[in-house]
């Protein structure tokens, strides 16, 4: 599979993630998340100032996130992946609040947050095909 493959897979068939960074007493700290975009420039994420998870993503520098679809593990493909973190601000979070229509749910059009976006990027990570005999496993990287 090719990079932006396997992004699209995780943006769309995965979506929900579980993200883990350490806290600011560095100690192990995980969420889930939504992965809101994701190609060959990095996978986007947001969560809101407010949060722990705000604060642990400034300050860490690198996270790893792992999810998984399609149901028993006989039919699963897993994304992993580990990098850098960055933040990018809140420019978008509009842009982004526009591809993922389930957020108008929680966000009505209109609605002030204080959300900012954090790119993943520069890392390693691979991609696991258990519905396919032999098991699939690719390694992939984004600079």
């Amino acid at each position: 599979m090719t990079v932006n493959e396997i992004m699209t897979m995780l943006c769309k068939d995965i979506h929900s993630v579980a993200v883990g960074t350490i806290d600011q007493k560095g100690r192990p700290f995980t969420a889930f998340m939504d992965v809101m975009k994701a190609d060959e420039t990095g996978i986007y994420i947001s969560t809101s100032k407010s949060k722990e998870l705000y604060r642990c993503l400034n300050t860490c520098g690198y996270v790893s996130l792992s999810g998984m679809c399609g149901g028993d593990f006989f039919h699963s493909r897993m994304i992993t992946f580990r990098g850098r973190i960055e933040n990018i601000g809140p420019g978008l979070w509009e842009e982004l609040l526009a591809q993922n229509d389930y957020l108008y749910r929680l966000f009505p059009k209109g609605t002030k947050t204080d959300h900012d976006v954090f790119r993943i990027f520069d890392g390693s990570g691979d991609f696991q095909d258990f519905s396919v005999m032999p098991f699939l496993k690719e390694d992939f990287v984004l600079s």
